[in-house]
C-alpha cells in the first residue's frame, strides 16, 4: 500500500493541478484524514506496552539536531561543494550529534530505541534495507515528475499517468512477495529484489535523454519497482517480527522512521548530486545567463518565453535539459551503485528466516521483555 500510494500521488497531484491549483494538493489531505479517522475509531482496538516508560527526551533532541544538521550538509554541498566550511561544521556537528545520541541509546534505562534490537540481524539489515529502498524510490520519483514535464514537455497530469506503471508492477510484485519469500527465503528474497531495482535503476540512468521515447522509461521503470515491490513486504515482516509483541509500537515506529529518513535522503543526496552536475554543465555560459537559469530547469524555461530570440530561447532551454538530464542520469547511476552494494550486504548479513524476538532472548537483551506464553507453551522462566 506504501509503493501504491506513493506511485498514485504524482498521478493525483496532476490531476488536481490541471482540474484545480496547487492549492488543491494540500486541501486534499482533509477528506484523506477524516476517512483515516473514522477508520481509526471504528477498526483500531485499543493496545498499551505492560511496560509503561518515560518519555526519552535527550534522545528525542539529539535525533532531531544530528538529522537535521546531516541534512542540512548534504543540501549545503549541492549548492556550493561538498568541502564548503557550512557543510563540514554541518557533517562534524552531525557526527558527533548521532554519535551521543547512539551512545545514549546503548545506555538509557528507558531508551526511545533500545540498542539491544539491533543485534537482531533480522532487525538491523531489515531497516538498512528499508531506509535504502526508500533512498531510490523517492529519489527517483522527484527526478522523474520534473523530467516529464519540464524536458519531455508533459504536462502535469499526463506525467502522473506515466508513473501509472509504477503502482501497477509494485501491487502485484508485493502481493507475490509472500509467497516468493516462502519458497526462496528472507535473505533471497529481500536481496534479489534489491539488485534487480538496482538492474532496473542503472537502466533508467542510460536511457532518459532529452528526447527519450517513453517506451524505454516505461521497462525501465517496470524493472525497478518491480525489484522494490519483492523486497519492501518481506523487510517490513522482517522488522515487525523481530520485536517482542508488547513492543510492537517500537517496531512500527523504527520502520516508519527508516522508510521517512530513506526518502528524506534520497531527495536531498541524489538531489545535490544532480544539482552539482547540472551547475557545472552551465558554467560555460555567460554570467548573466548562467544566474538566469541557475536555480533549476524549470526556472530557465520561464526565462527562455521572456526572450523575444527564439534561437536564444532555444539555446538556453537546450542547455538547461542538457544539464538536467547529466546530473539526473549520474544521480540515478549513484543511486543505483548504492543499492547494488545494499544488495551485497543484505545476502551477507540477513538471515535466510526471520529471527523472531523470542526465538533468543538472550542474544535479544530483551528477557524481560518477552511475551508471556498461553497456557499449553511452556513457563517462561525471568
Amino acid at each position: 500500500m506504501f509503493g501504491v500510494g506513493s506511485a498514485l500521488g504524482p498521478l493525483v497531484g496532476g490531476l488536481l493541478l490541471q482540474v484545480f491549483n496547487w492549492k488543491a494538493v494540500f486541501l486534499m489531505n482533509l477528506p484523506v484524514i477524516a476517512v483515516a479517522l473514522i477508520g481509526d475509531a471504528v477498526t483500531i482496538t485499543e493496545s498499551r506496552d505492560t511496560q509503561v516508560r518515560p518519555f526519552d527526551i535527550l534522545g528525542v533532541l539529539l535525533s532531531i539536531l544530528g538529522l537535521f544538521a546531516l541534512v542540512y550538509g548534504i543540501i549545503q554541498a549541492g549548492i556550493t561543494s561538498w568541502t564548503d566550511r557550512d557543510a563540514l561544521l554541518a557533517f562534524s556537528a552531525a557526527a558527533v550529534l548521532l554519535g551521543l545520541f547512539a551512545l545514549w541509546e546503548s545506555r538509557a534505562p528507558h531508551a526511545m530505541l533500545p540498542a539491544a534490537f539491533f543485534k537482531n540481524r533480522s532487525f538491523s539489515a531489515a531497516n538498512a534495507a528499508l531506509v535504502l529502498v526508500m533512498f531510490a524510490i523517492t529519489g527517483v520519483i522527484f527526478f522523474l515528475s520534473q523530467y516529464l514535464q519540464s524536458v519531455l514537455g508533459y504536462s502535469a497530469l499526463a506525467a502522473g499517468v506515466c508513473l501509472l506503471p509504477m503502482a501497477l508492477v509494485v501491487t502485484v510484485v508485493s502481493i507475490l512477495s509472500a509467497r516468493i519469500s516462502s519458497r526462496l527465503g528472507l535473505k533471497a528474497t529481500v536481496g534479489g529484489g534489491i539488485l534487480l531495482a538496482a538492474v532496473g535503476l542503472f537502466f533508467l540512468s542510460h536511457v532518459v535523454t532529452a528526447d527519450a521515447s517513453y517506451t524505454s522509461i516505461a521497462l525501465a521503470l517496470v524493472i525497478f519497482t518491480a525489484g522494490l515491490g519483492l523486497a519492501m513486504p518481506p523487510a517490513t515482516a522482517a522488522v515487525m517480527s523481530s520485536v517482542p509483541v508488547n513492543q510492537a509500537g517500537i517496531g512500527s515506529a523504527m520502520n516508519a522512521t527508516t522508510r521517512q529518513l530513506g526518502a528524506a535522503l534520497g531527495v536531498v543526496v541524489l538531489g545535490s548530486i544532480m544539482n552539482s552536475v547540472y551547475l557545472s554543465q552551465l558554467a560555460h555560459l555567460p554570467a548573466q545567463a548562467f544566474d538566469a537559469i541557475s536555480s533549476g530547469v524549470q526556472e530557465a524555461h520561464v526565462v527562455a518565453t521572456s526572450i523575444a530570440d527564439p534561437r536564444i530561447a532555444q539555446l538556453i532551454t537546450d542547455a538547461a535539459s542538457g544539464a538536467f538530464v547529466s546530473g539526473m542520469a549520474s544521480a540515478m547511476l549513484v543511486g543505483a551503485v548504492i543499492l547494488a552494494v545494499a544488495a551485497m550486504l543484505t545476502f551477507a548479513i540477513l538471515p535466510v528466516k526471520v529471527r523472531h524476538a523470542g526465538d533468543d532472548t538472550t542474544t535479544l537483551g530483551m528477557t524481560g521483555d518477552r511475551p508471556e506464553k498461553d497456557e499449553k507453551s511452556e513457563a517462561v522462566t525471568p
